[in-house]
């Protein structure tokens, strides 16, 4: 056996030798400096050969480059005009469509992108800004196509660069980006973190690197340490690790730099505490919200019924209700079952203190819906003199602090007028407050009151005499 080995490695020897001598005798003897044997000369110029472009093939490789940095920049300036299209031409299926037209002109763009990138590597295969290029081209290709296959390859290459270029903390990003669209959470997670990591390990570098001695906070770049952090948020977040995730928001928020860093992380940290940090139900909202922008809304309806038994908080559950009512009046014709729906909403409403709300709280909106909606539909019943189910929802409505409590009382009051003490009653709650009753309204409540007055006679004299100066103020 070891006779075998020693006569292939003499074999080996003796076609290299052959190899190289044919070598010298098609291309002459090589130069070699003083003192380095031919051999050794033939061989470091046949490696080199491998190592190193000439110039005429890096100036194609560079006009190669150059068209494809120019296809790749249409290409992305034609995806911003296809994501401003309004939401009326979304669902054009015609191949003419504007929508298509567009989408067909960014295909035709990237492709020639990739191609023109990949000849540039044919003449200059160790250029980075190429081999980074051809990795955007089919990450970009894989965003208009929502096909894995080019996020696999943009991820195949950006592997391979990073092999050489370790200190380059953005191509982990962009690492990390494409295993999160490929749904690995994971791979995204570490890659994020990666990424900040060799942003701070380099920063610090570079500041020993000056001589000072010191490195300072200052100089690392927030942007890019802002986007790291988030990102490493967000892929916590898609794996439900709502713990860590907030963890991380929270984190990121330290460093946001403009008013719409601090307004993404803050409508992350609300999104993942919107059930109490259930992230797989604030999913699910997530995918019947999309559904009832489609104007599906018979399935968000159906959808969102099913959510209400998932939940954990009352928050929560008040407003998917509120959700399915604002369906079921608007667009489902099914006025009553809202309103009857709109009553548990109302019931948590009338245990909260509306005035120590802000103004932007989402209870305020559910009060102002459930308001409109009694009311609108005790109209509804008036006209079909329902005068029971009228008085019902105008009563409701005037339990509720909304902004048409006022005109919710008057037209109670309406209702009310064969029994003087009521009108009264509801009059004077009306006149007591601040209202949003217009001339014409408060016309009609001291009409009201008048003749609520008038049928108890001599006795309410003086009232009734203020009452109709006031009614003559208003004429």
């Amino acid at each position: 056996m070891k006779l075998f080995w020693n006569i292939l490695i003499i074999s080996a020897y003796a076609l290299m030798l052959s190899h190289c001598s044919s070598h010298l005798s098609m291309h002459g003897r090589v130069s070699a400096p003083a003192g380095v044997d031919s051999l050794v000369a033939v061989q470091a110029d046949s490696i080199t050969a491998f190592l190193f472009t000439d110039e005429k093939s890096k100036i194609k490789a560079a006009q190669w480059f150059t068209k494809a940095k120019l296809r790749l920049a249409e290409a992305e300036s034609l995806f911003v005009n296809w994501q401003s299209i309004s939401d009326s031409l979304l669902n054009q299926s015609d191949k003419d469509s504007p929508r298509n037209k567009l989408h067909q002109s960014m295909l035709k763009s990237i492709i020639s992108a990739e191609n023109a990138a990949n000849r540039s590597i044919e003449y200059n295969p160790f250029d980075y800004n190429t081999r980074s290029l051809i990795a955007q081209a089919y990450f970009f290709h894989g965003q208009i196509t929502g096909t894995d296959f080019y996020y696999k390859r943009s991820k195949e290459i950006l592997k391979s660069i990073i092999q050489q270029e370790k200190g380059e903390h953005s191509l982990y990003f962009r690492l990390g980006e494409s295993c999160y669209q490929l749904n690995d959470w994971n791979c995204a997670y570490e890659n994020y973190k990666l990424a900040e990591n060799v942003l701070l390990s380099t920063t610090f570098a570079e500041k020993y690197g000056n001589g000072n001695g010191h490195s300072s906070k200052n100089s690392v770049d927030h942007h890019a340490q802002f986007r790291y952090v988030s990102h490493q948020a967000i892929a916590r977040a898609r794996q439900y690790d709502n713990k860590n995730a907030l963890i991380l928001f929270k984190r990121a928020a330290t460093m946001a730099v403009t008013a719409t860093d601090s307004e993404l992380v803050d409508n992350y940290i609300d999104w993942i505490q919107w059930d109490g940090g259930n992230i797989v139900t604030a999913e699910k909202k997530n995918h019947l919200m999309v559904l009832l922008k489609e104007k599906r809304y018979r399935e968000a309806r159906d959808g969102f019924e099913q959510l209400i038994n998932e939940l954990e908080t009352q928050t929560a559950k008040d407003e998917i209700n509120w959700r399915i009512a604002l369906i079921e009046y608007e667009y489902l014709n099914q006025k009553e079952k809202a309103c009857d729906r709109m009553h548990e909403i109302v019931r948590h409403i009338s245990s909260v203190n509306m005035k120590n709300l802000p103004a932007d709280s989402e209870y305020r909106q559910y009060a102002s819906d459930a308001g409109a909606m009694f009311y609108k539909l005790g109209f509804d019943y008036k006209k079909l003199s329902q005068y029971k189910n009228a008085y019902r929802c105008f009563s409701t409505a005037s339990d509720i602090e909304w902004y048409g409590k006022s005109k919710s009382l008057l037209e109670l009051a309406k209702l009310s007028i064969h029994d003087a003490t009521q009108t009264l009653d509801i009059v004077n709650e009306i006149l007591k407050d601040d209202n949003d009753l217009n001339g014409q309204e408060l016309l009609q409540v001291y009409t009201l009151k008048l003749n609520a007055l008038k049928r108890f006679g001599r006795e309410r004299l003086t009232e009734i005499q203020e009452t109709y100066r006031q009614i003559k103020a208003l004429q």
